[in-house]
């Protein structure tokens, strides 16, 4: 009770010291929302600016750059690894972390920086991320336009119809030759039955 009425008088600066402190031994960023009182975009923000992401805080990016990274906790060495452009898998292999840890790492980082829908879209994709980017890949190698992919969408709607249309025609086409066939049987049979008919008057 004493640490959470303590926590509660802290003054900005005081909360964003120990926000920085949390999160460099490794602290989820919820965990420290609940702590310290505070929503998790101003933690995000105050962890971003004390990371060196903000153009603005070039000499925080300097004091931790003079810091070694194997000082830091593997938090922080994952964000440090993140921010030189590694990916996931290198991060894993470098700081031999499993794979969920890291992605949660990733995920807080990707939020830390502002890319929520990224993060939000990943979550959406699941295990059609794959299609998602070869798709990706196609626009990008077609130049396609916002417009273009709506045309693209309302042809594929378009082509839908006519291929039913197709489907229906050919449908109709098969009944109508198949009445035809049957049309000129009864014609054959009657042709037959006046001919036997006529045979048998003369």
């Amino acid at each position: 009770m004493v640490c959470i009425i303590h926590l509660v008088l802290l003054n900005r600066k005081q909360k964003e010291k120990l926000i920085i402190k949390l999160a460099g031994e490794g602290k989820p960023v919820r965990e420290i929302a609940k702590l310290v009182h505070m929503s998790i975009n101003d933690i995000c923000e105050i962890i971003r600016k004390a990371s060196g992401d903000e153009n603005d805080s070039e000499s925080d990016h300097a004091k931790l750059e003079e810091k070694p990274i194997s000082k830091l906790s593997p938090y922080a060495q994952s964000f440090y690894l993140f921010r030189e452009k590694k990916r996931p898998t290198d991060v894993v292999i470098a700081l031999d972390l499993d794979a969920d840890t890291v992605l949660k790492y990733y995920q807080d980082y990707l939020r830390l920086n502002g890319k929520y829908e990224l993060v939000n879209l990943y979550h959406q994709l699941g295990k059609d991320l794959h299609l998602f980017l070869h798709l990706l890949d196609k626009v990008k190698e077609e130049c396609l336009t916002k417009a273009d992919i709506q045309a693209l969408i309302s042809s594929l709607h378009t082509i839908g119809k006519m291929q039913n249309d197709i489907l229906y025609l050919d449908e109709q086409y098969k009944k109508r030759a198949m009445r035809k066939r049957q049309l000129e049987q009864e014609i054959g049979r009657l042709k037959n039955l006046r001919n036997s008919l006529k045979d048998d008057g003369d």
